[in-house]
């Protein structure tokens, strides 16, 4: 996250969210919290997914954009055809 430069304001992805390790420092950095910036995220997995939902909830951040599914197959996020776009996408596998 330190190297992706993330600002204020900026967009954040993680199509592989996992608990939500990425998000929860990503968002901190963007400063969602003060709903100036965007997380979004997509798990595959059904306890990963609901584990990072809790865990962003905890820590009072909007998990709105927090989704469950195969980012590859069923993308969650998308405006009509096209994939929504982002300012800063993470992905650890």
């Amino acid at each position: 996250v330190e190297l992706a430069d993330v600002q204020p304001r900026y967009s954040v992805m993680d199509p592989c969210a996992g608990v939500g390790t990425i998000l929860t420092t990503a968002a901190s950095k963007a400063e969602v919290e003060q709903g100036i910036g965007q997380i979004a995220g997509q798990e595959i997995q059904p306890l990963a997914w609901a584990i990072c939902k809790l865990r962003l909830f905890l820590l009072g951040h909007d998990t709105r954009l927090i989704a469950q599914g195969d980012c590859l197959k069923t993308p969650a996020f998308t405006t009509g055809a096209e994939l929504m776009q982002f300012d800063r996408v993470f992905c650890d596998m």
